[in-house]
Formats: C-alpha cells, sequence, structure tokens
C-alpha cells in the first residue's frame, strides 16, 4: 500500500481541562474509506473536525496530523446545509467553485458551456437525478426551494468543486430517503474509486458497511472494536390507543417561487396516534411540517386543529403554540447559542405553560434525563453538544409544552439504534400520558414500521399512499420502491392479522 495522504498519531483534543479525544491512531490512503461509529458524543464529529483542521476555537488540540505535500483536504460538516448562501442560485454558486478550482476555457460562449456541463456532472456526482428536465430546474433554484437532505447533497457538490484529494464527511445521509441514500453511496463509492481518500462519520450501518474499507467504533474519545450490529428491524412495540382526530390538513396547495410544492394535500391524525410521514427528498414533508406549525403560509386549502382553523405563527395565541410543537430537521439552528440547554428546555414550560423556574427546571431536567442527556450537558452550550444530543434536547424542549399535537422532522437521524428507540420510547410517552397525536417524518423505514399506526407517502407533492398498519402491503410503486432500497419487503399475513415488514439483509 501506498503511503497515506493523511497520517493521525495519538491524537489528543481538549475543551480546557477535559479531555475529549485521546490516543487516536488512523491512516487515510487515496481510494480507501475508513468509517467512524459509535454512539452520539462518543468524539466521531471531534476527530473528524481535528483531521479536517476546523477545530472550535475552545478546543485544544494535540499530536500529530501529517498531510501529504500538496494534498487537499476538504470537510463537510455534520450541519452542511448552513454552508449554503442562501441569496445565491444554486448553478450560479457551483459554477463558481467550479471555474475557482478548474480551467476554464476562453471566451464567453465557450466558458459558459463548460460552466454549465461542470454544475450538471456536480449534481449528478452527489446524487441528483440531471435528466433534460433538472437540468434546467436545479441550477436556476436558490437553497430554500430545497428539502433538507437535497441541501445536504448540496453541500457535498459545493465540496466536490474543489477537488479534494482527502474528503471528510460528517453524516452525510442525513435527511436522505432510502432511494436517495442508495445514489448517495453510489456517488460516494464512484468518488472513492477516483482515488480520492474519506474519512466518514455515520450512524447509518447500510452506508458504513457498503462503503467502509475499515470501520472504527468510537467511545469516549476512543477507537473501540466494532462488532456488527444485529438485524436492524425494529420490533412491533406495544399499540397506543389511538382516539378521535385531532390535527386535519384539508387540501393544502403550497406554491413557492415558481414551483408547486405541494399540491391538494389531505390527511388527518387522531389522538394518540403516531403517523409515519415518508417520501423520497424533496417530496414536500418538510414544507408541510412547516405549514402545520404556521411557518409556511398556504396558497389554497385548510388545516385544523380540533375543527379550528390554525393561523399563522405570529397569530397564535399562548393555548395554541404549546397545543402545536414542532421538532425541525436542521435543530442547531434552532437553539440560542449562548444560553445553556436546560434554560431553554425549561423556558417553553414558564412561558407556555405557566410554570415557576424551579419547577420548570426540575422537570426539564427529568426529561433530559430520560433522554440521556445528564446535568452536566444540559448545563452546556448548543455548541458543546452533538447533533444527536441536540436532537433529544430539542424533543424535550416540545414535549414540556405537553403538546396536542407533535411534529417530528427526522429526530432520529444521526442516532446509533438504541438511542433511536429511545427517542421513539418517549414519544410513546407522550401519546400514551397526554393523548398527543404525532407526526413522525422520516426516512428510517426499518424503525417506523414497526412503531407507527399508519404510514403516509408524499410523492411530488401529493400523497400516495395512507395505509393504516395492517395494509402497508397494498401500498402503491413508490412505497415498495422505498422499502426495496432499505432492504426490506412485506409478508402477506392471516386474513385480519397486519402484514410482517421483514429485512432481506
Amino acid at each position: 500500500m501506498t503511503a497515506p495522504r493523511v497520517r493521525v498519531r495519538d491524537l489528543a483534543v481538549h475543551a480546557g481541562g477535559a479531555p475529549l479525544v485521546s490516543g487516536v491512531d488512523l491512516d487515510l490512503h487515496a481510494g480507501r474509506v475508513v468509517t467512524l461509529v459509535g454512539p452520539s458524543g462518543a468524539g466521531k464529529t471531534t476527530i473528524a473536525a481535528a483531521v479536517a483542521g476546523v477545530s472550535a476555537p475552545h478546543l485544544t488540540v494535540s499530536g500529530s496530523i501529517e498531510i501529504a505535500p500538496g494534498c487537499r483536504v476538504a470537510h463537510l460538516p455534520q450541519d452542511a446545509a448552513l454552508t449554503l448562501n442562501p441569496a445565491r442560485r444554486v448553478g450560479t454558486a457551483l459554477g463558481e467553485l467550479a471555474a475557482l478550482h478548474g480551467d476554464p476555457p476562453r471566451g464567453y460562449r465557450a466558458r459558459k458551456a463548460w460552466r454549465a456541463r461542470q454544475v450538471d456532472d456536480l449534481l449528478s456526482r452527489a446524487a441528483f437525478p440531471v435528466d433534460e428536465r433538472h437540468r434546467r430546474m436545479w441550477p436556476r433554484r436558490f437553497p430554500f426551494e430545497f428539502s433538507g437532505g437535497q441541501r445536504t447533497r448540496l453541500a457535498l457538490a459545493q465540496v466536490l468543486a474543489a477537488r479534494p484529494d482527502v474528503l471528510v464527511l460528517d453524516e452525510p445521509s442525513t435527511g436522505l430517503d432510502t432511494v436517495s441514500r442508495r445514489l448517495l453511496v453510489d456517488a460516494l463509492a464512484d468518488v472513492r474509486a477516483r482515488g480520492m481518500a474519506l474519512l466518514l462519520v455515520t450512524h447509518d450501518d447500510v452506508v458504513a458497511h457498503e462503503l467502509g474499507d475499515e470501520i472504527l467504533g468510537v467511545r469516549d474519545g476512543r477507537f473501540v472494536p466494532y462488532p456488527r450490529p444485529d438485524d436492524l428491524s425494529g420490533g412491533p412495540r406495544p399499540s397506543v390507543p389511538v382516539e378521535d382526530a385531532v390535527l386535519t390538513v384539508d387540501a393544502v396547495t403550497i406554491r413557492m417561487s415558481r414551483s408547486t410544492v405541494l399540491q391538494g394535500v389531505s390527511l388527518s391524525a387522531r389522538r394518540s396516534e403516531l403517523v409515519a410521514l415518508v417520501g423520497p427528498s424533496g417530496s414536500g414533508k418538510t414544507t408541510l411540517a412547516r405549514a402545520v406549525t404556521g411557518l409556511a403560509p398556504l396558497s389554497h386549502g385548510r388545516i385544523t386543529l380540533d375543527g379550528r382553523a390554525l393561523p399563522r405563527l405570529s397569530r397564535r395565541p399562548r393555548a395554541t403554540l404549546a397545543d402545536v410543537q414542532y421538532v425541525c430537521q436542521e435543530v442547531r439552528a434552532s437553539f440560542e447559542p449562548d444560553r445553556p440547554v436546560v434554560d431553554q428546555v425549561l423556558r417553553t414550560a414558564v412561558q407556555l405553560r405557566g410554570l415557576s423556574t424551579a419547577a420548570a427546571r426540575t422537570e426539564a431536567r427529568a426529561i433530559l434525563r430520560r433522554l440521556d442527556i445528564d446535568g452536566e450537558q444540559a448545563s452546556r452550550l448548543p455548541d458543546a453538544l452533538s447533533g444527536g444530543q441536540l436532537r433529544r434536547v430539542a424533543l424535550a424542549r416540545a414535549s414540556i409544552a405537553r403538546p396536542r399535537v407533535l411534529l417530528c422532522d427526522e429526530v432520529t437521524t444521526g442516532l446509533e439504534r438504541p438511542l433511536a428507540e429511545l427517542i421513539l420510547d418517549e414519544i410513546d410517552v407522550l401519546r400514551r400520558e397526554i393523548g398527543t397525536a404525532v407526526v413522525l417524518i422520516g426516512h428510517d423505514l426499518r424503525a417506523l414500521t414497526g412503531r407507527a399506526d399508519r404510514l403516509i407517502v408524499l410523492g411530488r407533492g401529493e400523497v400516495t399512499d395512507d395505509l393504516e398498519t395492517g395494509d402497508w402491503a397494498h401500498g402503491s410503486p413508490g412505497l415498495h420502491r422505498l422499502l426495496a432500497a432499505d432492504g426490506l419487503s412485506f409478508e402477506p399475513a392471516p386474513s385480519g392479522e397486519p402484514a410482517a415488514v421483514h429485512s432481506r439483509s
């Protein structure tokens, strides 16, 4: 094997006097992928940032990180969508980056054609379908016109435009449906085949095992043996009684710029019900959640809570704000950077339920402990927590409002299976004790098929499936494609019993 492009020896990272990472050795070779896996908060992101040279200023990095002469190292952070310029069209930004790092021809027409080809190539390599229709559409859009998963891939396209020799990726499959994840895995495999060295941080076992030439477990800032996980398909949980409808979405259409994001969408969520909302990236799932929350205006249609129309967020009274809570996909941006997270959780109970600060703090810490956030972690600022930890804090902040409707957008994304199950257990507590109707947006069909009472599938802004648990085997071709891409299949069950979901892996 040739000399490594990056050689790391005895890497250590400290925050003040507290060790976050210690004794880390690894080599990154051309055409190979080293994958870091482990629990949320184990130190994976800290290691990746140190290798890429982008550690936070308050951290002290020691040890040896040797980069081969002339080797360019690029970094795709966990909150990659935040690296996009919201005021620049996608094609313009990618074309400028391609020209900056490439060798465009002289002459206006030749240069313009070259940039268009580069943009097409970068989007294709980042798992965007580039047929004739999309070739005209994608480059003219702004980042806000894409879904969260698509924005992550746009950020990947930007990184690839820099033509790095080493690529450090932190949770690149976050927010991707199973079909898009398959495309991303193929795209990263192509990048590896072209000779790039990759350091990949992921909680996605499918991505880890399909791409990783070397899989390293991380726990407490050190490398540990990583066993192959058991069967990943989540088993069914005891059902929660489902009662009357609480939330109703009636013929909702939403247009943004010149695009129709949702077209005539109708659905409902009943008291205590868990509705799984799935579909390809860009199908409108997040836009629907934002509309229910009052963050996206309706072009047509009506959204009601207990039969009463829900107004825009700025016009909602305090009781309605408490009744409808939202855990968004890009969760880090939803926190104030200079306030401890426990204070941000308890403030919800003080403002929306009228609790005293002391009572709210006690309740907030209890919820955070159930979500495996201890007292020391709860006292940290948001930037001192991992993405997975912040998702759990965001769930605590929403659940302490004791909502009638809870919308969770990719709340288990970026978490290993035990923590994902912990979150789903906490959601079940809300359903059982408060009667909360839950709309869970996600791509993890292995977990959702064992939890949800009902499955709703969005495709190109329309509802293609709205199925009770026992009817999932009769879903549309689009649903079956999503299941197949996740290695799942339905097995017919005896009459009157739910269809069983099985893993083919």
